[in-house]
């Protein structure tokens, strides 16, 4: 009984940020425009049955044609408000927080052999995330992400599953958010990965992977464009990160700017990895290694991936568990972590979690302070018209 009602690491991952998720939802939920509108999108298709392809929001640009990229986001946005409300909402992406962070924790434990190591890993990654915690559709991209390196890097092993997953994630995926380009960067990632071994070093000569990498890449990109509007949901998220002017006046795209405290605990994590590369350098696989300069120079770049690096990192830095004598005090609180957790079964905390926090969301005091902020937002205005 003891064994099942004690939390594991993984539990004590998933409890601390879906609390923190939880004591954040007013600041996410008033933090830009974006849900409101992602609501009116969802409305629309389910009150008309209909994915609209031309704009029906702007006066000025009624009837122009209109990209629905991220539909599927607004309908499962508007369902849940339409059930449960913003409360629905935090909870949502509490949900989906958690979830990918855990599903990361387990899966560094599985490669490192280490239950502190990772722990710290992902611990330190969803604090580089949480820069990027809103309430908006690329919390789904954050959690397909992590499935997709789990998958693709199981494919890297050439570890056999049915091909027909991948590209069925990434019909969601497609549907869902606009960083579905992200899952390409990580199978091109492990394409040059390979690439490099299979025809430059020489040190892999299995044209399996490489065939497999490809395949899933040219049907992961026919699933993507089944959408309302087929390739051109390709042409409007690339015109977006080429509109210079865009992309320059809006705060989040713009590089990080390391003078500012927050953004220092990505700074801390990219040293990190490159004193990490430099100790275990024999144990960072090709694709990976490309996989975790892309991703750096992708937070450099923007802001706004800080929460794809945040995922991305820990995966990569897993198998770089520094060598550590074993009278090492992290070796034997590693050792008796390992020890105490191989017993535990506490597979029924993060449920009890959801539960315990969905009830009093919805039925004490506590749920009323998931609102739209009037000091934010036209609530008087909206009301009167």
């Amino acid at each position: 009984m003891i064994n099942y009602a004690l939390p594991r690491l993984r539990d004590i991952l998933f409890l601390s940020i879906f609390l923190a998720v939880l004591l954040l939802g007013p600041k996410m939920l008033n933090q830009d425009g974006d849900l409101p509108r992602h609501l009116a999108v969802g409305r629309t298709i389910l009150e008309n049955a209909h994915i609209p392809i031309y704009d029906v929001f702007s006066h000025s640009n009624t009837g122009k044609p209109f990209a629905p990229h991220e539909w599927l986001a607004g309908v499962c946005f508007y369902i849940i408000y339409s059930v449960a409300g913003l409360n629905g909402i935090v909870l949502l992406a509490a949900l989906l927080l958690a979830s990918t962070f855990t599903l990361l924790y387990t899966l560094g434990v599985e490669k490192s052999n280490s239950n502190l190591f990772p722990f710290v890993l992902v611990t330190w990654g969803a604090s580089i995330s949480s820069l990027h915690w809103i309430t908006r559709p690329h919390l789904f991209s954050m959690f397909f992400l992590a499935i997709w390196l789990l998958l693709i890097d199981k494919l890297f092993q050439n570890k056999k599953y049915p091909v027909w997953i991948l590209p069925t994630i990434m019909l969601v995926w497609g549907n869902m958010h606009g960083e579905f380009i992200a899952g390409f960067l990580v199978l091109a990632a492990y394409l040059c990965g390979w690439a490099w071994d299979y025809f430059i070093t020489k040190t892999s000569n299995n044209s399996q992977i490489g065939l497999s990498l490809s395949v899933v890449t040219g049907l992961s990109f026919l699933a993507s464009c089944l959408n309302p509007v087929g390739i051109k949901t390709w042409t409007t998220v690339i015109g977006y990160l080429g509109n210079r002017y865009l992309i320059s006046h809006t705060n989040e795209t713009n590089p990080p700017d390391f003078s500012q405290s927050k953004f220092l605990v990505l700074l801390a994590l990219i040293a990190f990895a490159i004193i990490l590369l430099v100790i275990r350098k024999n144990r960072v696989e090709t694709g990976h290694a490309f996989l975790l300069a892309g991703f750096t120079a992708m937070s450099l770049i923007s802001a706004r991936n800080v929460h794809l690096y945040g995922i991305v990192a820990p995966f990569v830095l897993f198998t770089c568990y520094p060598l550590l004598p074993s009278d090492f005090f992290l070796s034997k609180m590693d050792n008796t972590l390992k020890s105490v957790e191989g017993k535990l079964k506490g597979i029924a905390w993060p449920i009890a979690t959801f539960l315990i926090f969905a009830f009093l969301l919805n039925f004490s005091q506590l749920g009323k302070i998931n609102r739209f902020d009037p000091n934010f937002f036209p609530i008087k205005a909206s009301e009167w018209l």
